[in-house]
């Protein structure tokens, strides 16, 4: 990936660049991308634009890392929340609504998931942006085939599905309930649909 050079040599940098790209971020998920405007991104970060641009490049380039450090972040939550799990239902249900929470982004469930509203937003238009998603779902999966596959050797979840294709389908429901979350779901409606879709794969 194209990211901006580094700072010059014995100029030290005078701001936090790991703050920098969380004001970022934080435009980028409630706006969206097309929707952020440079004067946005200098206005959130502090920054004067001479010095955004030596550091980050221009606005796709700083979205790109915005992104990066999005799905990092997000797939470090989920991988506590499974490694914390007391059983691996109670792993798969935590990542469930690890994805509610940050979907909810607090108390505002509009905001949605940076990751997913990206998807929907550039599609497979921008190769960064899908080589980015790509990574990330392929972390998303591990993580949830592991909790199923722990499920299933305790007895909680069926084994007639190859724990691969139950994690991918509990994955899948996963995103759409947060997609729909940005509309008519709320909050207390998702976390009733997690446990009712979880019934239906619990061992009998």
């Amino acid at each position: 990936m194209t990211h901006a050079a580094k700072n010059p040599v014995g100029r030290p940098r005078e701001f936090d660049e790991d703050k920098v790209l969380a004001a970022a971020m934080e435009v980028f998920w409630l706006q969206g991308y097309d929707s952020t405007s440079m004067t946005d991104l200098l206005a959130a970060t502090g920054l004067h634009k001479g010095s955004l641009y030596q550091a980050f490049g221009d606005k796709h380039n700083l979205f790109i890392q915005a992104l990066e450090r999005y799905v990092d972040e997000f797939r470090r939550e989920m991988s506590v929340a499974v490694d914390q799990a007391e059983s691996g239902l109670a792993g798969v249900r935590a990542l469930m609504h690890k994805g509610i929470e940050k979907g909810c982004h607090g108390s505002d469930c509009n905001a949605g998931c940076l990751a997913l509203n990206t998807l929907v937003d550039k599609g497979t238009a921008d190769a960064e942006v899908v080589a980015v998603l790509t990574q990330a779902f392929v972390k998303r999966m591990a993580l949830f085939a592991q909790a199923v596959a722990r499920a299933q050797q305790e007895g909680s979840l069926r084994s007639d599905i190859a724990p691969e294709q139950m994690a991918l389908m509990i994955n899948v429901m996963s995103m759409g309930i947060v997609a729909i979350l940005r509309g008519p779901m709320d909050e207390q409606q998702a976390t009733v649909l997690v446990e009712d879709y979880l019934s239906t794969l619990k061992a009998t």
